[in-house]
């Protein structure tokens, strides 16, 4: 079983470890404390990077209960994104904007934006 270590200050100080059994795999991960008290961990599961997803804890619990597919695979809206991966967060007006990185053709590269409801 993988151990995760979350730091609440970039990387300044970290706690853990804590036992996790989320699917992840080959990937970038970004993590961070909601305002509601809420933890979130975004990064890609099984298979490699083709999909990026995003759990959640309840407010002040350190078990991931939610998870919430962002990228799976080619999008049919863009037509592109073999791989999704590099995601970085912020809250903002009950949402979460979450970045990420989606390979077109490489080395070509673009962005993308998940808007997540937070209620």
């Amino acid at each position: 079983m993988p151990l995760l270590y979350i730091s609440k200050d970039y990387g300044e100080t970290w706690e853990g470890p804590i036992a996790h059994d989320l699917p992840l795999a080959e990937t970038k991960i970004y993590a961070g404390t909601l305002s509601d008290g809420r933890d979130y961990l975004v990064g890609n599961i099984y298979p490699g990077r083709t999909r990026l997803a995003l759990y959640l804890t309840k407010p002040g619990e350190r078990e991931f209960s939610e998870g919430y597919m962002l990228a799976d695979g080619i999008s049919e809206k863009f037509g592109y994104g073999q791989m999704w991966h590099y995601p970085v967060a912020d809250e903002a007006d009950g949402k979460l904007y979450i970045i990420h990185t989606a390979s077109i053709k490489n080395p070509l590269r673009g962005a993308v934006i998940s808007v997540v409801p937070l209620k």
